[in-house]
């Protein structure tokens, strides 16, 4: 399972790994379990994979069961497993503490290891570019330097406003997802001159 999140497998691979798993009841929702368990500090590599591979859908349902399973309620700390009745088992574990927040800076900001390209906003929820909601992120650290975006969601006009803030020297493709709720559809508008500087 931990080959899931270097890369080196094909699509193919990995959506082999991930369907055995779960066809053989060793993942729910995309989380690994050992019997009863769902083992959180194993999230990295399957998360990793379904934003590395473009499975948005499955990575939203990984993040949000893993939110809700893994973390306890009212202080936010994780254990190294949980029980699917909500009950916390096993110690505080740092690497499932820190799940959600890598996870949520790879959903805002994915850095693809093997190309010098950069994706931004490539999982986020459809709901989060409901009409005047707007997704922002400022000094976002990549190997490229640090970068940052505000999406503006005019929707209900089949409109969403994109300003990136990129640093100087910037030498990374970038890729912008707008994964927009109900079936709309954006129109392309103008593009301006970015200067690469924030």
């Amino acid at each position: 399972m931990e080959m899931l999140e270097s890369a080196e497998l094909t699509e193919q691979q990995a959506r082999l790994v991930t369907d055995s798993l779960a066809a053989r009841g060793e993942s729910l929702f995309g989380l690994p379990r050992g019997g009863q368990y769902y083992n959180g500090f194993l999230d990295f590599g399957p998360a990793y994979a379904r934003l590395f591979y473009d499975w948005p859908r499955e990575f939203l349902l990984l993040y949000y069961a893993h939110r809700a399973h893994i973390y306890s309620r009212g202080n936010w700390t994780a254990v190294e497993g949980a029980r699917i009745d909500g009950t916390l088992a096993g110690p505080y574990c740092t690497p499932a503490e820190v799940s959600i927040p890598t996870f949520t800076k790879w959903m805002l900001v994915f850095e693809n290891p093997d190309e010098p390209v950069v994706w931004f906003a490539k999982a986020t929820p459809r709901v989060w570019l409901e009409q005047g909601k707007t997704i922002a992120v400022a000094d976002a650290p990549t190997r490229f330097g640090n970068v940052g975006y505000e999406l503006h969601s005019d929707i209900d006009h089949g409109k969403v406003s994109a300003v990136l803030h990129l640093p100087e020297g910037y030498r990374a493709a970038t890729k912008l997802r707008l994964r927009v709720p109900g079936g709309k559809v954006l129109r392309i508008g103008p593009i301006f001159h970015l200067s690469g500087r924030s």
